[in-house]
């Protein structure tokens, strides 16, 4: 098994270098130190999709009321040069408060707190990059580390996530902030009709748009 998970960053995001093989308790070990350092910075994962298809929905959002909407929810790509790229959904409810606090407006006073937010982005995504590669490994026995892989941190309000009656699972709905409050329920109805495919409403290429 796993225990141990080695990274470098470059200017592109992650780039994993090293992962080295222990016992099954020091994989135990290596997934809790990831939790814990997402813990700390108060980033609780929910959804990890690829191509348009579930990963993984954490315990947290399988035990939320079926029209509960998640507006807060953060989305960070993971690309990868031979794999369709992952979409990892987090909340971080501090994070998004203050990003959204602040608007479009910047004062003197405030750019400490932005650029504490970008030193943020970038040290979140590298951990959930952690998480996603160790959860496959964990999961499904697909080793994806590559020495090219990297990471795109979203703005806020680009996703809501939802459940969809008709696919039975929850969803990262794009749902940009120039659309109406309406438009997740709106793209939700769409695809319990038939009249969308949930690839058309959640991101799959690239990231969401704001």
């Amino acid at each position: 098994m796993l225990a141990a998970l080695a990274f470098r960053v470059s200017h592109k995001g992650i780039v994993v270098f090293g992962i080295f093989k222990k016992r099954e308790s020091q994989a135990d070990q290596a997934q809790k130190q990831i939790d814990d350092a997402l813990k700390q910075m108060g980033a609780s994962v929910l959804l990890i999709t690829q191509s348009g298809k579930i990963v993984m929905v954490s315990d947290s959002l399988r035990n939320r009321p079926r029209d509960w909407l998640g507006g807060q929810a953060l989305e960070v790509m993971i690309s990868h040069p031979s794999l369709d790229p992952y979409f990892i959904y987090y909340e971080n409810e501090d994070y998004y408060l203050r990003m959204a606090s602040n608007g479009s407006r910047i004062s003197i006073a405030d750019f400490q707190k932005v650029q504490d937010a970008g030193t943020y982005r970038n040290t979140v995504s590298q951990t959930l990059c952690m998480y996603l590669i160790l959860y496959l490994i964990r999961t499904q026995g697909k080793d994806i580390r590559h020495s090219q892989m990297s990471f795109s941190h979203n703005r806020i309000h680009t996703n809501v996530i939802a459940y969809v009656e008709k696919l039975g699972n929850w969803y990262p709905i794009q749902h940009g902030s120039e659309e109406s409050d309406s438009a997740t329920e709106r793209k939700v109805a769409q695809v319990n009709r038939g009249a969308a495919d949930i690839t058309d409403v959640i991101a799959v290429h690239e990231p969401s748009p704001a």
